[in-house]
């Protein structure tokens, strides 16, 4: 997990972000051979813990000022597109595994 990690450490550096085909591919050039289930795990951990680090307490839309709303949507509206682009990337792995796993049964 910590080598996992460290990559997304070194790909933020690099100015990229983080997804498991980055991640994957960074430790692989490396020569580390790292599980896809551990990258995805080591990622999320990294996620979390720049969420928790950067992020302030979380306030309720009632505490915000009006003025503030604004920025407030456009935060959630980038949050949720970067998610966007992440479940479509694992959902290519998913399906490029299947695909591996159909062709280990054929064979």
């Amino acid at each position: 997990m910590k080598l996992v990690i460290q990559a997304c450490q070194a790909l933020v550096e690099e100015g990229k972000q983080p997804s498991t085909a980055m991640v994957k591919s960074y430790l692989l050039r490396s020569g580390n051979a790292v599980p896809l289930a551990q990258i995805i795990r080591g990622i999320r951990a990294y996620t979390e813990g720049q969420r928790s680090t950067n992020a302030p307490a979380e306030k309720s839309v009632e505490d915000t000022p009006v003025d503030n709303l604004g920025a407030q949507v456009c935060s959630c509206k980038e949050e949720l597109s970067e998610l966007a682009k992440q479940v479509k990337a694992l959902q290519v792995e998913i399906r490029d595994l299947q695909a591996q796993v159909e062709a280990l049964k054929s064979a």
